[in-house]
């Protein structure tokens, strides 16, 4: 008799942030909130109930650093992706990473400062998500989450 293995889906989840974030306690709290949002959804689109496996992020200060306490508080792993400043410019490394890390992602949360909404490397991370059919949570401080789900039949 052939035994059948049963595949867990697991999330690995992006935090794309603006640099000018403020590592606070706040902003902490907000991420934490984005990330049931996040979990909800998944769970929803796949019928999933795992955390996320692994947290993805850029290495950079503001909201990456937030990432990565969030995965050191809650003991997830955490991969980071840096710009490849050798093989790009200055200017298009960073927009080639956020394609690298949102392929590699299951769910993506663009955290915004609220002096740069839908702008920058995380409006450009955003965007690529929603292109591939991301879940997409966006964050803003005094502001309230905002989900953008993929199309039916985007899904696998």
């Amino acid at each position: 008799m052939k035994q059948h293995q049963t595949l867990k889906i697991q999330m690995k989840l992006m935090i794309a942030g603006s640099r000018k974030l403020a590592v606070t306690t706040d902003n902490l709290e907000l991420l934490k909130r984005a990330l049931d949002d996040a979990h909800c959804h998944y769970s929803n689109q796949t019928g999933e109930l795992e955390w996320p496996s692994e947290i993805l992020h850029g290495g950079a200060p503001g909201g990456d650093e937030l990432a990565r306490r969030l995965a050191d508080e809650l003991n997830i792993p955490q991969q980071v992706i840096r710009p490849d400043f050798q093989r790009y410019n200055p200017k298009r490394a960073p927009l080639e990473r956020n394609t690298e890390l949102v392929a590699a992602a299951d769910v993506v949360i663009a955290f915004y400062h609220p002096d740069n909404i839908r702008r920058g490397g995380t409006w450009d991370a955003a965007r690529k998500a929603v292109e591939r059919g991301k879940i997409l949570i966006e964050v803003c401080p005094g502001k309230p989450n905002q989900a953008t789900l993929p199309a039916p039949g985007l899904w696998p």
